[in-house]
This record gives structure tokens, sequence and C-alpha cells, in this order.
């Protein structure tokens, strides 16, 4: 299930690595992501679930089409006609109101980013206002292109974003604007993450593909069907996958991106 293309790819997986579904009771996995207390949390079908020590259990009633946590382990997600933030308190916090958002993605300096029809829209970090209250974040279209899906690169200094049959990067600026956005490979891929090396991992029809830096090919590690997004897990070593007949997992050698 682990086919190289580039020997560099053995840098990243270990050849005697293993492909394991997980998360056994998940409908139609659309997203997951991994939390630092040690659970995954699985984007299913009309609902968000929560997956520990082999047991599955229904953490909200919600459709999310795409899911992460935030530095402070609170809950980002794409629901049908906004982004939004699960408090600690288990209140929610509308950060953005967008038709079907798709994917979504924080960066480190308390920013958000997110697709809706086929843009990347920034939410700006909330500052601090009279009497140390934190003002809302502003929401501002930054990037066209057709988006569906994003990923920061190392250094946050890169953004990835898809189409479904090509990936855009783009140069962010320190406002975290984008700019100079070109064409970095043309393959099809859904969900798409990175690691500090610079290397690219993508949920395509086929699996897990990873692409060097420079959009190079250089393996694919096959998960049941087509993946349909994908994350690191705990320590952001491993990689989780969301599949069309469920959730997959596979040790890396690589450290993934770290954005919570």
């Amino acid at each position: 299930m682990i086919e190289a293309k580039n020997e560099r790819f053995w840098e990243c997986v270990d050849r005697e690595a293993k492909v394991e579904k997980v998360a056994v009771g998940v409908k139609q996995a659309r997203a997951a992501v991994f939390s630092r207390r040690g659970y995954l949390l699985v984007a299913d079908a009309g609902r968000i679930v929560k997956w520990e020590r082999g047991q599955t259990t229904v953490e909200r009633e919600v459709e999310a089409a795409s899911i992460t946590f935030d530095h402070q382990g609170r809950l980002l997600g794409c629901e049908r006609e906004r982004v939004t933030r699960r408090e600690k308190d288990g209140s929610m916090t509308v950060l953005a109101e967008a038709r079907e958002p798709g994917d979504v993605v924080y960066a480190i300096d308390g920013s958000v980013y997110f697709t809706a029809e086929g843009a990347v829209f920034q939410v700006t970090r909330e500052r601090a206002g009279v009497g140390g209250k934190a003002g809302a974040g502003t929401v501002r279209r930054v990037a066209g292109d057709g988006a569906r899906f994003v990923a920061l690169g190392p250094n946050q200094s890169k953004l990835y974003v898809s189409d479904g049959q090509a990936v855009r990067v783009y140069e962010v600026a320190g406002d975290g604007t984008l700019g100079g956005g070109r064409v970095w490979a043309r393959v099809g891929c859904k969900g798409l993450k990175t690691d500090e090396a610079g290397n690219v991992w993508m949920a395509t029809a086929g699996g897990v593909a990873v692409f060097d830096a420079q959009g190079v090919e250089l393996g694919l590690a096959k998960a049941g069907g087509a993946g349909r997004n994908l994350n690191w897990g705990s320590g952001f070593r491993g990689i989780y996958v969301a599949a069309e007949d469920g959730v997959y997992h596979f040790a890396t050698k690589t450290n993934g991106t770290r954005t919570f």
C-alpha cells in the first residue's frame, strides 16, 4: 500500500509502514484532526465524532466540511453558511459568514484562512481594544483562482491552494495578505498539508500523494477509497486521511508543519 516514485520518499515514510483503518463507526468521513489531548475528531455525515481508545462517540450534530484547532485547543469548523469556533465554555463564535466554506487552516499569528465560492478569505487576528477586550477579526478576500483547499507551508511563509485540479502557491506577506500566486503542480487533490522539510502531502483519488517543495512526486500511500482530506497526528507526526470508506492512519518519518 506504500509506493515510492522516488528514492527520497523513504526519507518521509518507512519502508515497512502500514496503512491501517481506524475510527470504526465513521460513515462518511470528510475531515479529521488530532487533538493534543489524545483523541481524534472526525467530521462525519451530519456530525462530528470523537474517536478515543477504540471508541467512537458523537460530539456534536453539525455538518462540517473541514475542522482544525487553534493554538488554544478551540475547534474551528467550516459549516454550511459560516466558519465557526467552539469556545472552551462550549459556546460558539461565528468568525465569518460564508456560502458553503470548504476548508480552513489556522495561522500561528492568530489569523484564519478559509475557502468559499472559489476564493481564499482571511479572518485577521483579533486585537485587544479599550479595556483589553478583543475586537472581532476582519474578513477579507485574499485570493481567487477556484480555491477549494488550503495549507500553510513551513514558517507560515507560503500558502498552498488547491482548486481540485492544480495546486497554486502564494507568498504570505507580513500582514497575512497573499502575493505572487503561481501554479506549483498540476495534480488533482483535495485536502493538503505540508511538513517541516517543505514537502506537500495531498489527499488524492489514489490515497495520499507526497510531493517535494519543487513539485516532484515522491510517492503514494494507498488508503482505501479516494482521499477527501488529511491531517497530522499526535505531535504532528503520522497522517490521518479521511477517505471514501473510512479514516486511515500511517506513520511518517517527518514532522508536519505546526499550525496550532
